[in-house]
């Protein structure tokens, strides 16, 4: 699978799927929610699943109904934002990557505005479980 580097809103990355981090605590968890909404609105019933709780290891799978350049959503549950380390950005973003195994050749990783770490930091720990997840 192709991991690549993009900076753009999600719906403008031209993949096959894109991977998405979900806190379990609120409101931040709510807020994450209504982004991804606003850009794929078909996948709401997805996201109000239990499967999309955002607690660690928790995840949800989702097809893309409307018109996109991303066929498939992935959203990996990262746990509670007070306690977020780059380890467990870095496992979340390995399970979305598996979890896409043998079904996506390129995938987008979306990279958390809400995240408490600095950005670099962030980036780096998602790129890193990319890559091993890949």
């Amino acid at each position: 699978m192709n991991v690549r580097y993009q900076v753009s809103a999600p719906p403008r990355a031209h993949t096959d799927a894109t991977v998405f981090f979900l806190p379990e605590n609120e409101p931040i968890r709510s807020a994450q929610i209504t982004s991804i909404l606003e850009h794929f609105p078909s996948i709401e019933a997805a996201l109000a699943s239990s499967d999309a709780s955002g607690k660690i290891g928790s995840s949800a799978v989702t097809y893309v109904a409307e018109r996109s350049r991303t066929r498939k959503i992935v959203v990996v549950g990262v746990g509670d934002t007070a306690t977020l380390t780059a380890e467990r950005f870095r496992r979340a973003a390995s399970s979305g990557v598996r979890i896409l195994s043998g079904t996506a050749r390129q995938c987008s990783l979306v990279l958390p505005l809400w995240s408490p770490l600095p950005a670099e930091a962030t980036a780096a720990a998602i790129v890193e479980g990319a890559v091993l997840g890949s």
